[in-house]
């Protein structure tokens, strides 16, 4: 958006981003309580009847599924509050400016690796010491592909997040503004 479009417009375009945001955040929500539920589903299944363990090898393609979704979900609400924060809020001094883009540590990311991939490892290892996997190898080997694919896509997904946020351009207490940043309303 360009710096002389109308206030009207502005907070039009920026009240319809936060509506994105927020259901985005729900389906995350949502993907989080399904996956828990899928698990603990599975789980009670093959843990209470006669199932084979081998059925715990649904797991990893349903976890990394939905944690891939998860991931897309995340990445696009990251997209979306840079665009708010850098291109569409102009005024200052701004919220995004006094607590510039906080700072999560990387173990922030940790209770979300182990929803995703935590149970697909357990199973992984489970299933092999349960049972004889002499006709099921390649569906282990093609399930464990999938947690160390995605393993590899979170924990980049976590890092770059993490050093993609930046500290604020202005220091609201005097309203002095760095080089390069919008100038503060005084």
């Amino acid at each position: 958006m360009s710096d002389s479009a109308p206030t009207d417009v502005r907070l039009a375009e920026y009240a319809a981003l936060r509506e994105e945001i927020q259901s985005r955040s729900g389906l995350q929500q949502t993907l989080i309580g399904v996956n828990i539920t899928a698990i603990g589903a599975l789980g009670g299944v093959v843990l209470s009847t006669e199932t084979p363990p081998s059925a715990l090898l649904l797991l990893p393609p349903i976890c990394s599924t939905l944690g891939f979704l998860w991931l897309d979900h995340h990445g696009t609400i990251m997209q979306i509050g840079r665009y708010i924060g850098d291109k569409l809020w102009i005024w200052q001094p701004s919220w995004q400016n006094v607590h510039g883009r906080d700072r999560k540590p990387i173990w922030f990311w940790l209770p979300y690796g182990l929803i995703w991939t935590g149970p697909s490892i357990a199973a992984l290892i489970a299933v092999p010491v349960a049972s004889h996997l002499h006709s099921l190898w390649w569906l282990w080997a093609v399930d464990a592909a999938l947690v160390l694919a995605f393993f590899a896509i979170f924990v980049n997904r976590a890092i770059r997040d993490t050093r993609q946020l930046r500290e604020p351009d202005c220091v609201i207490d005097s309203c002095q503004c760095t080089a390069g940043s919008r100038s503060a309303a005084t």
